[in-house]
C-alpha cells in the first residue's frame, strides 16, 4: 500500500499555506531541576505515590521515496517518585510492538535515566537500547520492557523512545490519565490531508487545549498538505481502580484515532472502513484463520481415541473440553490468530489461546458437532464498538458449540472453566461469532452466577465449648475460583494445610473436598472445627456470632458518591443455613427478628429468617445480587443495601444462663 501511495505522490503534488503553530512549553529530557528532585509531595494531590511531571506523544505519518509512508511514534515522559510503592509500579515500564506476516514495528530509539540528588548534586544513571528486553504477548504483539536503575523515593525518572511502523491504520490509544496525576500532557498527530481519520475521546476531564491546523511538508521535490492535531491536558487527577469496577482503562481520559480512508482525488481511493460482514468473509477465507478450521486431520486421531462418538452431544463436549484442559498447556499468549506452529503445537500439547481453541473447535467438528470461533475483547482491552468494525478491536478468542439449539461458550485455555463458565477477563459485552453463513454477535457477559451455600451446625457443651460441623457448596463461578485457588496454592493438600495454619484458633480437623476434578459438579467443602474463645461474655450475657466467615465484613462501598458504574462481573448469591444447639441450663435471650431488604426492582435482595425450637435456633440468610451491572445513579441503593447486609452478617446472637 505504501509503495502505491509513493508512486501517486510523484504525480500528485499539492500545496497549502501554513498556519502559525501555538507555542507551548515542551518537555526537554535531561533537564531535571533541583526543584523537581527536592519535591516531597505533589501540591494538588498529597496522597500521590508519584506524579507525571510531563509527557509528550508525537505521532507523525512521514514519507520518503525509499520506504513510502510510515508512522513514527515518539514518546517522552518524566516521572517523580514520591513513595516506596511507586518504585515497583513506575520503575518498570513496558510498551508493545505490533507485527503481522513477518513485518514488525521497530524500536529505533530508546533512552532512559534516573536522576537522584546526592549531597546537593544531581547524579544521573542512564539506560539505552541494550537495557530493553522483550517477550511475546500474543501472536501479533511483542512486549518491550525495561527497569530503571537505582530508583528511590525522591528520584526523577525519564525516558523517550521512537517506534517506526508501517501500520498507519493502527494508531495506539493515546492516554492522558493514569493511576497517578499528570501535570502536563501533550499529544500531537500529524498526517497527510488525504488520510481521513476520525477520533473519539473517553473520559470526563476537560481538555485544556485542542488545535487543528494545516501545514506544508516539503520532501525533496515533493510538497504536500498535512493536518496537525494538537491536544493539551493539564493537571489531570489520578484515576484508580475501585472495588467492583470494570478495568479503569475503560474510563481514563484517552484519544482514539481510526483511519477510514485514503483519498487522493483522481489518483487513489482506499477504504479502510470495513463492515463486520466483510471482516467475517475475510477471516473465513484467510489461510491464517478460516481455512485452518477445515483441516480436521490434526485432531482426527484424538477424536477417535476419546471413544465417545456414540455418546450424547453433551458427553462429547465435556469429554473434549476435559481432554484439552488436562493435556494441553496454555503459554499465556492471547490473540485471535493461531500461531504458525499450530499443528506442531497440537502434537507438543501446548500453545496460545487461539491454538488451544482451534484445537478444540476442530476436535468438536471431528465428533460431529457444530463449533465456531468467537472473537472478543478482554475486559482490560476495552469495549468493542459495533460502529467501528475492525479485527484490531479484538485480542482473544473462545469457542462456541451448539447444544440443544443454543450456543454454549467455552475457553479450554483455563483448566477450570466449564460450559458457559469463562475466565473473568473474557466477560466483556459481546463477542463476534465467525461462520460461513455470516457473523453473529453473541453475549459474553456471564449468565451463570457466583454461588456459595453454607451450612453450619454449632453445638455448645455445658462448659460452653463450641463444636462446629461445616459444609459449603461452591457452584458455577464460585467453584471455578475455588478450584483455581487450590491449584495456585499447589494442590488440595497444601491448600488444606495452609488454611489450617492460618486459622489455628479454629482447631480445624477432618478437612475434605468433593468433586474437585469433576467440573460438571459443584465443589463440596467439609470440616469440623472447635474454635477457641468464640463466645464473648458481657456480664451475665454471652454473645455468639452465627456466621463463621461473613462474605462482607465491611461495606465495599464507603464513599457517599461514585463516578463510575458498579460491576459485580456476574450475578451472585450467598446463603447461610445455621443451626445453634444450646446445652441444658442455657437459653437464647430472645428470638432475633426476621428481616427483608430489597431495592425497588429486587435486583438486590436480602433476607434472614429465624426459627426457635426449644434449645435449637435455626437461621436462614440469603443474599442475592441478580444483576451484574448498575449505573452510577443507582449507587445510593447499592450502598444502602450493603449497609444492611454487613450489619446482619456480623450481628451477634445473645445467650444467657437460666
Amino acid at each position: 500500500m505504501k509503495h502505491i501511495l509513493s508512486m501517486m505522490l510523484l504525480f500528485f503534488v499539492f500545496t497549502i499555506l501554513s498556519l502559525p503553530a501555538v507555542a507551548q512549553p515542551k518537555l526537554k529530557l535531561g533537564k531535571v531541576s533541583i526543584e523537581e528532585l527536592e519535591m516531597k509531595v505533589y501540591s494538588l494531590d498529597s496522597t500521590a505515590q508519584a506524579v507525571i511531571l510531563g509527557e509528550d506523544y508525537n505521532l507523525n505519518i512521514k514519507y520518503s521515496q525509499s520506504t513510502g509512508f510510515q508512522l513514527a511514534i515518539e514518546v517522552q515522559k518524566r516521572i517523580k517518585i514520591l513513595s516506596e510503592d511507586a518504585i515497583d509500579n513506575w520503575g518498570n515500564i513496558s510498551f508493545s510492538l505490533y507485527a503481522k506476516n513477518g513485518n514488525s514495528e521497530k524500536l529505533i530509539i530508546f533512552k532512559g535515566s534516573t536522576s537522584n540528588l546526592v549531597d546537593g548534586k544531581i547524579v544521573v544513571e542512564k539506560l539505552g537500547l541494550k537495557d530493553v528486553f522483550e517477550e511475546n504477548a500474543s501472536e501479533t504483539t511483542t512486549s518491550k520492557k525495561f527497569t530503571f536503575k537505582n530508583v528511590q523515593v525522591g528520584s526523577v525518572i525519564e525516558y523517550n523512545y521512537t517506534i517506526v511502523s508501517d501500520y498507519f491504520s493502527r494508531i495506539p490509544d493515546l492516554y492522558a490519565q493514569y493511576s497517578i496525576p499528570v501535570v502536563w500532557s501533550e499529544i500531537t498527530f500529524e498526517y497527510p490531508k488525504y488520510f481521513k481519520y476520525k477520533y473519539f475521546i473517553t473520559g470526563a476531564e476537560p481538555i485544556y487545549k485542542k488545535e487543528s491546523e494545516n501545514n506544508v511538508e516539503v520532501i525533496g521535490n515533493l510538497t504536500f498538505d498535512k493536518i496537525r492535531d494538537y491536544w493539551v491536558f493539564k493537571d489531570m487527577p489520578s484515576m484508580k481502580q475501585l472495588t467492583y469496577m470494570r478495568p479503569v482503562e475503560n474510563y481514563r481520559e484517552k484519544i482514539k484515532y481510526e483511519l477510514y480512508s485514503i483519498d487522493i482525488p483522481g489518483s487513489l481511493y482506499k477504504n479502510y472502513s470495513s463492515s463486520w460482514e466483510e471482516i467475517n468473509k475475510d477471516l473465513i477465507v484467510s489461510n491464517d484463520f478460516g481455512t485452518l478450521l477445515d483441516r480436521l486431520g490434526p485432531t482426527e486421531s484424538i477424536a477417535a481415541g476419546l471413544g465417545v462418538r456414540d455418546s450424547s452431544d453433551l458427553v462429547k463436549v465435556l469429554t473434549a473440553v476435559h481432554y484439552i484442559q488436562k493435556n494441553y498447556l496454555w503459554n499465556d499468549i492471547m490473540g485471535i490468530y493461531p500461531s504458525d506452529k499450530w499443528r506442531k503445537n497440537i502434537k507438543e500439547q501446548k500453545g496460545s489461546a487461539p491454538d488451544l481453541n482451534f484445537t478444540l473447535i476442530t476436535l468438536l467438528k471431528n465428533l460431529g458437532l457444530e463449533a465456531y470461533p468467537v472473537l472478543l475483547s478482554t475486559r482490560s482491552n476495552g469495549t468493542v464498538f459495533r460502529s467501528f468494525p475492525s479485527t484490531d478491536a479484538f485480542n482473544y478468542i473462545i469457542t462456541a458449540v451448539k447444544l440443544k439449539g443454543k450456543f454454549v461458550l467455552i475457553d479450554p485455555s483455563s483448566e477450570f472453566t466449564g460450559l458457559d463458565i469463562l475466565p473473568e477477563y473474557c466477560l466483556n459485552g459481546e463477542g463476534l461469532l465467525i461462520k460461513q453463513s455470516g457473523p453473529q454477535w453473541i453475549s459474553v457477559e456471564s449468565g451463570n452466577p457466583y454461588n456459595i451455600s453454607e451450612g453450619v451446625i454449632f453445638t455448645l457443651s455445658k462448659d460452653l465449648k463450641v463444636t462446629t460441623n461445616y459444609q459449603a457448596k461452591y457452584s458455577d463461578y464460585a467453584a471455578y475460583f475455588l478450584r483455581d485457588n487450590i491449584d495456585k496454592k499447589g494442590g488440595q493438600e497444601k491448600f488444606i494445610k495452609e488454611t489450617i495454619e492460618n486459622n489455628k484458633d479454629l482447631n480445624i480437623t477432618n478437612y475434605s473436598f468433593e468433586n474437585l476434578d469433576d467440573l460438571s459438579k459443584p465443589v463440596i467443602k467439609k470440616y469440623t472445627a472447635n474454635p477457641e474463645d468464640y463466645l464473648e461474655e458481657m456480664g451475665d450475657l454471652i454473645l455468639f456470632k452465627p456466621i463463621f466467615f461473613p462474605n462482607f465484613t465491611e461495606n465495599p462501598f464507603k464513599k457517599d458518591k461514585r463516578a463510575f458504574p458498579v460491576d459485580f462481573t456476574y450475578p451472585r448469591s450467598y446463603s447461610h443455613t445455621v443451626v445453634i444447639e444450646l446445652p441444658e441450663g442455657y437459653a437464647f435471650d430472645e428470638t432475633p427478628k426476621n428481616s427483608r431488604v430489597a431495592n425497588p426492582d429486587r435486583s438486590l435482595s436480602f433476607s434472614v429468617n429465624y426459627a426457635l425450637e426449644g434449645n435449637k435456633l435455626t437461621m436462614l440468610m440469603e443474599i442475592n445480587i441478580k444483576s451484574a451491572f448498575f449505573t452510577t445513579d443507582r449507587y445510593p441503593e447499592i450502598k444502602s443495601f450493603f449497609d444492611n447486609v454487613v450489619a446482619k452478617e456480623n450481628e451477634k446472637i445473645v445467650i444467657h444462663q437460666i
